[in-house]
This record gives structure tokens, C-alpha cells and sequence, in this order.
């Protein structure tokens, strides 16, 4: 009964074609011809292989080109970013993409150099964020009713830069709430109805500054029902808020 022969490792199939101690010896390698462009390297001192491209000899590292390396751990929900030119490292950012379609900066800019950002469905939060050389198209203004009013009355611009005031009584202190920083022009437009049995008024300027054209605040229409429309804007955060009549008795 014949017996196996021994067979040694160099008689063992190897899935690579040459073996390199490090990338001098590899990249200091010679003697190559077409057919060997697509062989396969291994580099032994640190275990990574590397691809054939030209007989120069030209190299590409196989397991770079073949997989995507990044952290050990992400936010749930954040945009994947490349780390460096390479094009497959990457990294987390704290800019996320929740599962309705919420994209959400904490901080940080986009910047859009040519083309289009769209949102579909959901919404674009940023927090002191920037959006930068934008064209906007179609867009809208988030617009909250705040029902029925009086006494000391909170407008929350973060609740939207339009909003409904149903008056049931006198507003004795109108607070404009969370106006962006100083030098950055925020603004929001108020929609008063007179509610109840109408003739009721706004005090506007118990907790700001606001400054009206001539110095002169308009009288708000009296009868059930009217609608006026204010604008205030500030640049100061607040501090003062300029103050426009969009239309009174829009009844």
C-alpha cells in the first residue's frame, strides 16, 4: 500500500502569488511582465495584501480597496463621513438623519456649492448653524397657534417664526422668546384676532424694546373677529425689536 508523499508549504496552494517582508522589498521588487499584472502580494510585517496594477511595479493594497475601516463606535442616526481622500475611511459626525427623515445639525455649517439640498418630507434642524449660497424654492415658514391669549402672553420663536394670537382678554406683557444671537436677524410675524367680546389690547413694550415708525404704536381693530398682522424684527437678540403693521382688520 503506497503511502502519501510529504508535502512540504511551498507545495501547498497559496492564494498569493508573491511574498514580501516589508513595502521595500515589495515596491523594490523587479522582473515582471504583463501576464503578472492582477497577482496577488503578501507583505509579511504586517500582514496586508497588495494587487498587481503595472509592471513598474504599481501596487494597490487589497483589503484598502476592498472594505470600508472606520470607528469603533457611532451615533445613532449620524451621517457618515470620509476621514481623509483616501475614499474609505470613515468617520461619525453630530449631524443625524432620524427614521422620519429629520435632519438635525447641532452645529456646523452646509455649505452647498452647486446643486440642491432637498427635503422631501421631514424637516432640516440646525442649532446656530449656517446655510450657505442656498437658492430656496417652494419653501415654508413653521406657523404654531397659540389658541386663546391674555395677560402675560409667550411668542417662542422656536416654536415658529409665525404665529396665532387669539386675544380673550388684554395682553398685559407680550414676551418675544428665543431670538437668535446678536447679529443675526430674526424675526416673526403675529396674527392678532380679536376673541371674545373684542376691544382688547397689547402692551408692547413691557418686557423689550419695541420701536414702531413715528414713534407710535397702531391701535389694533376692535371688533370680533378682526385679524391684524405685526412683524418684529431684531438684530441684537432681542434687546429691541422693530416693529411693522402688515395689515389691520383683515377681517
Amino acid at each position: 500500500m503506497g503511502h502519501h508523499d510529504e508535502i512540504t508549504y511551498d507545495g501547498n496552494h497559496v492564494a498569493h502569488a508573491y511574498e514580501y517582508a516589508n513595502a521595500a522589498a515589495r515596491t523594490g521588487a523587479s522582473g515582471f511582465v504583463a501576464a503578472d499584472i492582477g497577482k496577488v502580494a503578501r507583505q509579511t510585517d504586517n500582514e496586508t495584501f497588495w494587487i498587481l496594477t503595472a509592471v513598474t511595479p504599481t501596487w494597490t493594497e487589497a483589503t484598502s480597496a476592498s472594505g470600508v475601516s472606520g470607528p469603533g463606535s457611532s451615533t445613532d442616526n449620524a451621517i457618515v463621513r470620509f476621514d481623509g481622500t483616501g475614499g474609505y475611511t470613515v468617520q461619525n459626525s453630530i449631524t443625524t438623519i432620524d427614521d422620519s427623515g429629520n435632519i438635525t445639525l447641532t452645529t456646523g455649517n452646509i455649505v452647498v456649492t452647486a446643486g440642491d439640498v432637498t427635503v422631501t418630507a421631514g424637516d432640516l434642524q440646525m442649532t446656530d448653524g449656517l446655510v450657505i449660497r442656498p437658492e430656496i424654492k417652494d419653501y415654508g415658514v413653521t406657523h404654531n397657534d397659540k389658541g386663546s391669549v391674555s395677560g402675560s402672553v409667550t411668542v417662542d420663536l422656536e416654536n415658529g417664526n409665525s404665529q396665532y394670537l387669539t386675544l380673550t382678554g388684554n395682553v398685559t406683557d407680550l414676551i418675544l422668546d428665543n431670538p437668535p444671537a446678536s447679529g443675526t436677524e430674526g424675526s416673526v410675524k403675529l396674527y392678532i384676532e380679536q376673541g371674545g367680546s373684542g376691544s382688547y389690547t397689547v402692551a408692547w413694550s413691557a418686557s423689550e424694546t419695541v420701536l414702531w415708525a413715528g414713534a407710535s404704536a397702531p391701535t389694533l381693530s376692535i371688533g370680533v373677529g378682526d385679524i391684524d398682522i405685526i412683524l418684529l424684527i431684531t438684530v441684537d437678540a432681542g434687546t429691541t425689536w422693530f416693529a411693522f403693521v402688515g395689515g389691520l382688520d383683515m377681517s
